[in-house]
C-alpha cells in the first residue's frame, strides 16, 4: 500500500465525480503541492459547485442539511 502511494498515481474513476468537481478533485490528488488548490482555494471551489444553500448551513446544521 506504502508502495503505491508513493510511486503510483491515486486510481479514481473520475466518471463518477460530478462534472463540477472533476478538477478540483485531480488538482487535491498532484503529487506537486504547486499544483494543488489551498484551503482557500479548496473552499471557494466547494461553494461554488454546491450553491448558495449550502454556504448558509453552518456546521451544525451539516446533517440536516444531507438529510441525516
Amino acid at each position: 500500500m506504502t508502495y503505491r502511494i508513493v510511486h503510483e498515481e491515486p486510481r479514481v474513476d473520475y466518471t463518477r465525480i460530478a462534472p463540477p468537481l472533476r478538477e478540483l478533485v485531480r488538482r487535491s490528488l498532484s503529487r506537486e503541492p504547486g499544483e494543488r488548490p489551498t484551503a482557500t482555494e479548496l473552499r471557494a471551489a466547494l461553494a461554488d459547485a454546491v450553491g448558495p444553500a449550502a454556504t448558509s448551513v453552518g456546521a451544525a446544521g451539516v446533517g440536516a442539511a444531507v438529510g441525516t
